[in-house]
C-alpha cells in the first residue's frame, strides 16, 4: 500500500514537472514565432514606405504626380505624339 502511494506521488510530481517544462517550451516557441512575425511585418512595412518615398521622389523629378506609374504615363505620351 505504501509502495502504491509513493509510486502515485512520484508519478504526479513527475507528470507535473514534465507538463511544466513542455508548457514553457511551447510558450517560448510561440513567443519567438510571434516576434519573428512582428519583425517580418515591420521590415515589409518599412520597405514599402521606403519604396513609396523613392517612387514619389522619382515622380517629382520627372514632373509627374505621385501615384501614377511612370511607364504608363510615358506610353500615353507616346500615343498622343507628345515628346516629353
Amino acid at each position: 500500500m505504501v509502495h502504491a502511494v509513493v509510486t502515485l506521488v512520484f508519478l504526479l510530481v513527475g507528470g507535473a514537472w514534465w507538463w511544466r517544462i513542455s508548457w514553457e517550451r511551447w510558450r517560448r516557441a510561440l513567443a519567438a514565432e510571434q516576434a519573428a512575425r512582428h519583425r517580418d511585418h515591420f521590415v515589409a512595412q518599412t520597405r514599402y514606405q521606403l519604396l513609396e518615398h523613392s517612387t514619389g521622389q522619382l515622380h517629382r523629378a520627372l514632373g509627374q504626380q505621385p501615384g501614377l506609374e511612370p511607364g504608363i504615363d510615358f506610353m500615353l505620351w507616346e500615343e498622343n505624339g507628345d515628346d516629353r
